[in-house]
């Protein structure tokens, strides 16, 4: 019977899926790959679930699946509520106003038209997710010096090559890496583009400006579009990169340093050891979104998880220490190359508790995104 069916947050479901970049059929697509009998939804099903249209319990569990959220977040709607980074209290803003339009004090500020991402942090039935909404610029949208907004590295979050990451990134290889500067691009589709690694012992990343005391879980979305060496890893160090831990996605010259596994050092200026395997000896597959999750507890015990997106990770633990620690998108090189190597992040977000912070990589002219980070300390 259609009263014993559960009605969805058709709303929750939309703004996910726009944090994923992914139309109904690509959601659709999603649930059957996390379907045990792979046979997943129809986009048909999809539609009713976003319109409040009664569905069955299986839809309610592969939706929620796919998009990594709770199912219970997707039964039990809520108003959103949004949360000012600048103050970390909740700010009412009308239902009419669009989420990235200008407000002034009582709503989202400092965010234009002309922005190619907005960032907004919604909690949904206590479950907080950071969502990722891009928007194209209207026609009419002003433009700097006649030209196209010119994007940047949101300088307020990140940095190239801090000193935290050089001290890591160095002893990444034996001999000890040459720190490069890396070549950054800036994708609406696909986000943050990463290279500039062509030879052999190289290292370069953007590492976050501020630190951040666990308990905390950091979480990205890379893929691969050209590899012959390291192309992506998601690294925490502490400030002498002595303490952390990397997720490394690589092709190396042999089994060992190909495909997903992580590494951690045993103190200042020493090599960062291989502590455990996340995948086979195959190197990440090109133009497929990875997940990667770091998660510290305040224990000082570090959870690690890598894997195509949609697909459950693989995962591993080991003791990195209480930090605080830096947050650096990297990429680099041992013995195995020269070569290119590229790779897009698409969102990476730091959580502690059941608040989900995003860490825009970057802006757009003189309107850059809000500064998230709520817990640096």
């Amino acid at each position: 019977m259609a009263g014993n069916k559960p009605l969805l947050d058709g709303e929750c479901i939309r703004l996910r899926r726009a944090a994923l970049g992914w139309s109904q059929g690509d959601l659709a697509e999603a649930t059957r790959r996390v379907d045990p009998k792979q046979m997943g939804l129809a986009v048909r099903t999809i539609w009713d679930a976003e319109n409040r249209r009664p569905v069955t319990r299986r839809t309610q569990l592969l939706i929620a699946r796919a998009l990594q959220i709770e199912p219970e977040a997707l039964q039990r709607p809520a108003k959103p509520t949004v949360v000012s980074a600048s103050t970390r209290e909740p700010i009412k803003r009308s239902s009419s106003a669009p989420i990235g339009s200008r407000q002034g004090p009582s709503g989202i500020t400092g965010l234009n038209p002309v922005l190619a991402a907005a960032v907004t942090l919604v909690v949904v039935a206590g479950i907080s997710t950071a969502l990722w909404l891009r928007y194209q610029p209207a026609a009419t949208s002003p433009v700097s010096d006649g030209q196209r907004p010119i994007a940047q590295l949101d300088d307020a979050i990140w940095t190239i090559n801090g000193s935290p990451a050089r001290a890591a990134l160095a002893n990444l290889c034996i001999p000890r890496a040459t720190i490069v500067q890396p070549t950054l691009s800036f994708s609406r589709t696909l986000g943050l583009g990463l290279t500039g690694i062509n030879g052999t012992y190289e290292q370069a990343g953007v590492q976050s400006v501020k630190a951040f005391r666990p308990p905390f879980t950091v979480a990205a979305t890379v893929m691969a579009t050209t590899i012959t060496a390291g192309v992506f890893q998601l690294l925490i160090t502490n400030n002498d990169g002595g303490r952390g831990v990397v997720v490394d996605g690589a092709q190396g010259g042999n089994g060992v340093f190909t495909g997903l596994f992580y590494r951690s050092p045993d103190g200042p200026g020493r090599h960062w050891e291989l502590r455990g395997r996340l995948s086979g000896p195959r190197a990440p597959a090109l133009s497929v979104w990875y997940r990667l999750i770091v998660s510290v507890d305040a224990s000082g015990k570090a959870t690690v998880g890598a894997g195509p997106e949609g697909a459950e990770l693989r995962r591993g633990s080991l003791p990195v220490g209480t930090g605080p620690f830096y947050v650096v998108l990297s990429q680099g090189s041992g013995a195995h190359g020269p070569g290119p190597n590229q790779a897009y992040w698409r969102t990476i977000t730091i959580s502690r508790g059941n608040a989900v912070a995003a860490l825009p990589t970057w802006q757009l002219g003189r309107h850059g995104l809000q500064n998230v980070t709520a817990f640096a300390n």
